[in-house]
């Protein structure tokens, strides 16, 4: 450490002029119970000296309790790397004194950031201190973080040529890159002090200048990114491609809404912009209603590019679009576009705001015009939001018209509550009931009621059969063809729902003409579903049907033989069935002892035609 630099650290710390406070010194020279004693009595931890110097920056020369006091107001909300005037931070000051293990434990308090001290020095850019760093712990320096990144990545980030230039000397590689595939040309380009001079040294190096990152990111997508656009010249110097990468830079510039970036490339390849058109028909003008503000749609527009596809306008774009939406929107109306057109699936711009959960903008389009009184799909938007479960929307909605939410939907008889019940989740449900909606409402006409809809929501219907149930729901209520809750959850195989009706009460013994819940599986062809029911009501294997037919019966006629089998094994194994090769042969549809010894006991394994004459 240079003369000047120990006069000027003894100044901060030790004289009487710096404005220490008494807790500071105890943070210093003390214990932490010391210092808590003081803050008991008035002290002010979060003080600060003429120079900058924090408490924590005191602690971190202790050599017997830094850690111990530092952790404490750390948690008490104390910034750790809060820096003096002269940009020195707390663990700055313990390496300072060359209190290494206290510095590396003081760093490691930090929940997030650079773990490793010598990797935290290069990205300060504090040569010297890395180097006291390397010679107090060698091992650092080769040491990757957890997305592979060396200290030569970090100083490529934020160093100068020095720092590269003594790392490389001691034997990193520059061409070392991290987990992506991420070079050092890559985080040199984002260097806004040194990136200019770092940029050709690594080239120098043979590092790649079209080098591209997992995502086929090249490092001029990365200065462009920046705004840094000498370095970007300096690239294309150096033999940086354009249109290198499978990702087209200047639609990457309007993503990232980098005007500059935009023009820049545009000045040197004019087709990029002019010329593109995704698949949908997409231009550059619907990239930017997304992602980026006025000025840069403003210039696409000088320069030619259409706002309309064959599937959309920008304005069905602008929705998306969180940060300049609300200003993008009148823009576009002055240009002549209308608010109200349909996409190709029948969706207007305030769909798709909405959707996004967008108010601002939706806001904007309707006091410019935008119609909420449209259907899409035949739904209108209360009933398409609360299909798509977006309780944001419905409620945006529902203040502006509350007639929409009470609509009934023909010919079903389906009202909110019925779509919710199919779509929703518990909180959507429960708004319903607030707004005066009655869970026991019935469709008209198939008589379902909200627990049969409820069977076809995969997401939430398990959660919602209780509530149901709860608010006076009947849950073994029959529809028009006299099918319960439970018959439709094991027809769509929904069993998560079928087990929340079971614990709510639905009757497993239910029949319709005579057929328990397994022949009605049987019936259908839902072998996953007769699984089901036989795993919980093995009896019902030899119940009689409306025809004095058992399960096995129906299953022998109407079913295959790996299903036949299932029910053959399952039931001897839950001792409803005693003599399975009996049940089998008693079962079978009318045919020749030949044919039945062929095609079917051939099928029972171990239970076949040898357990048959066994005595």
């Amino acid at each position: 450490m240079a003369l000047a630099d120990i006069d000027r650290f003894m100044q901060k710390t030790m004289s009487e002029k710096a404005g220490a406070t008494w807790l500071m010194l105890a943070a210093r020279d003390r214990d932490l119970r010391s210092c808590l004693e003081l803050v008991e009595n008035g002290g002010d931890a979060k003080a600060t000296t003429h120079y900058g110097v924090t408490l924590l920056h005191f602690a971190a020369l202790n050599k017997r309790h830094a850690v111990n006091i530092t952790s404490h107001f750390v948690g008490q909300g104390l910034d750790l790397l809060k820096k003096d005037v002269d940009g020195e931070s707390p663990i700055y000051y313990a390496v300072r004194l060359g209190l290494f293990e206290a510095a590396e434990k003081l760093l490691a308090l930090r929940s997030t950031g650079i773990k490793n001290l010598l990797h935290y020095f290069v990205a300060e850019d504090k040569l010297e201190i890395v180097k006291r760093v390397h010679s107090w712990n060698k091992k650092l320096f080769e040491a990757v973080d957890p997305e592979g990144k060396n200290a030569l990545h970090f100083a490529a980030l934020c160093a100068d040529l020095r720092m590269c230039q003594w790392l490389i000397e001691k034997g990193l590689d520059p061409k070392s890159m991290s987990v992506e595939k991420i070079s050092v040309l890559h985080h040199a380009v984002l260097n806004s002090r040194h990136g200019k001079e770092l940029v050709p040294f690594f080239a120098s190096l043979n590092v790649d200048v079209n080098g591209e990152m997992e995502k086929g990111e090249t490092p001029l997508h990365g200065a462009l990114f920046a705004e840094n656009l000498d370095v970007a010249r300096t690239l294309l110097r150096l033999g940086a491609k354009l249109n290198k990468s499978k990702n087209n830079i200047l639609i990457f510039c309007v993503m990232a809404n980098k005007l500059k970036s935009a023009q820049f490339v545009h000045r040197r390849n004019n087709s990029l912009v002019k010329n593109y058109v995704d698949s949908k028909g997409q231009t550059a003008l619907h990239v930017a209603a997304a992602c980026a503000d006025e000025k840069m749609c403003a210039w696409l527009v000088r320069v030619g590019v259409g706002a309309e596809s064959p599937e959309s306008t920008v304005l069905h774009k602008v929705g998306y679009n969180k940060n300049h939406g609300s200003k993008l929107t009148p823009f576009f109306v002055n240009m002549g576009l209308d608010l109200n057109e349909r996409d190709e699936s029948g969706k207007t711009p305030i769909v798709h705001a909405l959707r996004a959960g967008n108010l601002a903008v939706a806001e904007t389009m309707l006091g410019l015009g935008a119609d909420l009184e449209i259907k899409v799909g035949g739904f209108n938007l209360v009933h398409l939001f609360l299909i798509c479960n977006n309780v944001k929307a419905v409620r945006y909605l529902h203040r502006k018209n509350k007639l929409m939410v009470q609509e009934i939907l023909s010919p079903q008889g389906t009202n909110a509550m019925h779509l919710v019940a199919t779509f929703g989740d518990l909180a959507m449900c429960s708004w319903l009931c607030k707004i005066g909606f009655d869970v026991r409402d019935i469709a008209s006409h198939f008589q379902n009621s909200v627990l049969h809809f409820a069977t076809l929501n995969r997401q939430f219907g398990k959660l919602l059969v209780p509530f149901f149930v709860y608010k006076g729901v009947d849950v073994n209520q029959r529809n028009a063809i006299s099918m319960t809750p439970l018959h439709f959850a094991l027809q769509k195989e929904n069993f998560e729902v079928a087990e929340a009706l079971l614990k709510s009460g639905a009757d497993s013994k239910v029949k319709i003409e005579r057929d328990n819940l397994l022949i009605f599986c049987i019936r259908k062809k839902l072998r996953r579903s007769a699984e089901f029911v036989v795993e919980k009501f093995a009896e019902q294997i030899m119940e009689a049907s409306a025809e004095g037919q058992t399960a096995l019966h129906v299953a022998a006629r109407l079913a295959d033989l790996e299903f036949f089998r299932f029910l053959i094994r399952e039931g001897k194994k839950k001792g409803v069935v005693n003599n399975p090769m009996l049940a089998a042969l008693m079962c079978l549809p009318p045919n020749s002892e030949k044919a039945i010894r062929n095609n079917f006991f051939s099928s029972l394994g171990e239970m076949g035609e040898k357990g048959l004459t066994s005595p």
